[in-house]
């Protein structure tokens, strides 16, 4: 269904198989985040 309507809104007679996969980049970086911010609030309650 998304190939079909991908090919008719490019004008294409032939597109190639699509293939989705979960990015886990944003959850990676929250994480990060989240670390960091319990490093700052540690080190705030140490001062």
């Amino acid at each position: 269904m998304i190939r079909h309507e991908l090919a008719k809104r490019m004008r294409l007679r032939h597109i190639s198989t699509l293939r989705f996969y979960y990015d886990t980049s944003f959850d990676t970086g929250m994480r990060v985040a989240e670390l960091l911010s319990d490093v700052v609030h540690s080190e705030d309650k140490n001062s």
